[in-house]
């Protein structure tokens, strides 16, 4: 990564600009792709090949885990490292779990995805609390479990 008068780009060896394009900075090399804050205002993921994983603006992105990254618009999503849509931009919060997939907040409830976008909880969940390496999830009265790597321990009855 080089940097003049306040842009930034990446450099090949031979001194070349990766497709003559600067930008405001150039984050983090994760999975393929560097995190790129752009000249004309918002955040997008660089590919080694000079290309955007999507044509989409985003207000604040994660770096790619899993081959998965959070993004946000005005709420939280998660793409591929294509640039598609798996979890819609729907949350307040999503956050990794690691090699597993995603957990989510929206409003005063909690839910589970795993990394395909499928959601592991049914109901929204009131209240997690992490306790003994477990993720202790609440609905109402009734308690159940997930492992730090989102298997269902005891379901919640």
């Amino acid at each position: 990564t080089v940097f003049k008068q306040g842009r930034a780009a990446l450099m090949f060896n031979d001194g070349k600009i990766l497709h003559n394009k600067w930008h405001r900075w150039i984050g983090a090399y994760s999975e393929g792709s560097y995190l790129v804050w752009l000249s004309g205002g918002g955040n997008n993921f660089l590919t080694t090949k000079g290309a955007f994983v999507n044509g989409i603006h985003y207000s604040n992105c994660r770096s790619f885990q899993d081959g998965y990254a959070v993004v946000f618009t005005d709420k939280a999503g998660v793409i591929n490292k294509d640039g598609v849509t798996v979890i819609p931009h729907r949350y307040q919060d999503l956050r990794v779990i690691p090699g597993n997939g995603f957990m989510y907040k929206a409003k005063e409830t909690y839910g589970f995805y795993k990394l395909d976008g499928t959601p592991i909880n049914k109901k929204p969940i009131s209240e997690i609390v992490f306790r003994d390496n477990l993720i202790q999830c609440l609905q109402g009265v009734e308690i159940g479990y997930l492992d730090r790597q989102g298997n269902v321990v005891r379901n919640i009855q």
